[in-house]
């Protein structure tokens, strides 16, 4: 609950990651219990997902990242303009590019 709505309004199961672009200000979330990564856009406090569809498994690698599926994402870094995300149940790192 809380897509394409206000951050402060949304609803976020087991967040065991966060992750600061600096470049953009975007925070990224690890809402671990819905297998997905949220964004919060810092100019307009919305929240979206960025990554996962809300079923665990493993797909969608070379994909949109809102089709793939995701096992517990957790811990979130930042290298080279991509979001690395700890697919901790499918023994997984997982790189998104955050470059629109």
């Amino acid at each position: 609950p809380g897509d394409n709505g206000l951050a402060v309004n949304a609803r976020i199961n087991y967040p065991k990651g966060v992750a600061l672009d600096v470049s953009t200000g975007r925070v990224y979330i690890s809402d671990t219990y819905n297998n997905v990564v949220r964004v919060v856009d810092p100019a307009s406090g919305i929240i979206s997902t960025f990554a996962g569809n809300n079923f665990e498994g493993y797909s969608g690698d070379n994909g949109p990242a809102t089709s793939a599926q995701l096992n517990y994402p957790s811990g979130l870094a930042f290298a080279a303009n991509k979001l690395y995300i700890a697919d901790a149940m499918n023994g997984a790192i997982r790189a998104v590019s955050t470059q629109n």
